[in-house]
C-alpha cells in the first residue's frame, strides 16, 4: 500500500509519497507558505495528487496534526509520538520534551547501522544526539542553525547584513559577509567537532550527517561522516511498519 509520510520542520515541509516497493516520490516547501488550510490542501493536491489512505506526520510545529487532520478528514492521519515504537529506546527524564524529528531520524540512522552512532543534523537548528550500541538515545546538544545564526546577526545589530549561509570565498575574509560567512560555516564546524568529540554514545561509533545544510558544512568536518537523507521521513514509515507488525 502507498504511504504518505510529511516532516514539518519549523522552517520546511517536506513530503514522501513511498509505494509498496519502498519508492519515494519527495517534495517541499516552506513551513509558512502552508499554514492555512486551503493552501495546505491545495498543495497537497498538486503535489501528492490522489491521497494514499493513511498520512504518517512528524511535527515540531504545535497544531500543524490537526491542521492535517482538518484537510483529511476521510484519511488516517498518525501523529508520530515517543511513546511509538520508534527505533531506539528514549531512556530520558522526560522523552515528550524531546523533538519527535530527532528520536525518528536517530531510530531509523540506528536501524541501518545497529550501532552505536552521533547524528549530526543540519537545519533550522543543529542537534547532535547519541545513540548507543544497545539502542538507547542519551540525548545531545542544540544549538542555532547557519540562518538562524545568519538572521540574529542582523537584527540584533544595525549595520550587519543578512547574508545566505555559504562557504567564505577567500580566506582568510577580506569582505564583512564574507567574515560572516566565515564566522558562520567554520565556526559552526568547530561546535560540531568539539561536541562529536565527546563521543557520549561510547568510542568507536558511527557519525553520521543529514539535514539541508549537511553540504554547506560537510567539508569542514574533522573525521569521517556517512551521509543519510530524509532519515525522519523514512523513519516515519520503518515506525508505522512496527506498529503495525
Amino acid at each position: 500500500m502507498n504511504l504518505l509520510a510529511i516532516d514539518v520542520g519549523n522552517t520546511r515541509v517536506k513530503v514522501g509519497v513511498f509505494d509498496a516497493d519502498g519508492r519515494v516520490s519527495l517534495h517541499a516547501t516552506e513551513t509558512d507558505a502552508v499554514s492555512e488550510a486551503a493552501v495546505l490542501s491545495e498543495w497537497l493536491q498538486v503535489t501528492v495528487g490522489e491521497m494514499p489512505d493513511t498520512i504518517l506526520v512528524s511535527s515540531v510545529v504545535r497544531g500543524f496534526g490537526d491542521l492535517l487532520r482538518q484537510v483529511q478528514p476521510s484519511r488516517e492521519v498518525i501523529l508520530a509520538t515517543p511513546e511509538m515504537n520508534v527505533g531506539v529506546d528514549p531512556d530520558l527524564p522526560d522523552p515528550a520534551s524531546v523533538g519527535i524529528d530527532r528520536l525518528l531520524a536517530a531510530g531509523e540512522a540506528y536501524t541501518r547501522v545497529e550501532s552505536a552512532l552521533t547524528l549530526v543534523t543540519l537545519g533550522t537548528a543543529i542537534t547532535i544526539d547519541s545513540v548507543t550500541e544497545n539502542g538507547r538515545f542519551a540525548g545531545g546538544a542544540i544549538l542555532p542553525g547557519l540562518r538562524a545564526a545568519a538572521t540574529s546577526l542582523h537584527t540584533q545589530t544595525s549595520l550587519l547584513p543578512e547574508v545566505e549561509p555559504a562557504p567564505p570565498e577567500v580566506t582568510p575574509p577580506v569582505t564583512t559577509r564574507d567574515s560572516i560567512r566565515a564566522g558562520l560555516v567554520l565556526g559552526t564546524a568547530g561546535a560540531v567537532d568539539r561536541i562529536v568529540g565527546q563521543c557520549w554514545a561510547g568510542p568507536g561509533g558511527r557519525r553520521i550527517l543529514t539535514g539541508g545544510d549537511a553540504t554547506i558544512v560537510s567539508s569542514y568536518l574533522d573525521g569521517e561522516y556517512e551521509v543519510m537523507e530524509d532519515l525522519v521521513l523514512h523513519g516515519l514509515v520503518s515506525t508505522w511498519r512496527r506498529e503495525r507488525g
